[in-house]
């Protein structure tokens, strides 16, 4: 219903992961990443969902999808669409799922290309934590 800037999360690690409905890995990794939200959001800890929009289905039936499975799966963190593909272009994202982890200063410092686990988010969470004290 809105916009994000990332530059808005400046001064929280931020973990940026591009999904799809469609994507079996995908569907695997939001509950883990949920899991993980749920732990680390109250550490300064931002999670943003980026689903391949324009790969999805065409019209109402693909925005039913997303709708379908951000409530599915209980996902609690931010959700934006990429409708024309172009922030994947500017990501490369090329396959899915790919997360991004950006820590405080706004530095990406790790790709995960892959479908990350609960203790893969927390682990690499908890790395960015203890190289800013």
């Amino acid at each position: 219903g809105g916009t994000l800037d990332l530059r808005e999360l400046r001064g929280k690690i931020v973990l940026v992961n591009f999904w799809g409905t469609w994507c079996a890995p995908c569907i695997e990794e939001t509950p883990a990443l949920e899991a993980a939200y749920l732990q680390l959001k109250d550490q300064g800890v931002e999670f943003v969902g980026i689903n391949l929009r324009h790969q999805e289905e065409v019209g109402e039936k693909g925005d039913a999808a997303v709708r379908d499975f951000v409530a599915g799966f209980g996902v609690t963190y931010p959700v934006v669409l990429d409708v024309d593909g172009e922030i994947s272009r500017q990501y490369q994202i090329s396959p899915i799922p790919t997360s991004y982890f950006i820590d405080a200063a706004g530095n990406i410092r790790y790709v995960y290309v892959g479908t990350l686990t609960e203790s893969d988010v927390i682990d690499l969470v908890q790395r960015l934590q203890a190289e800013a004290s």
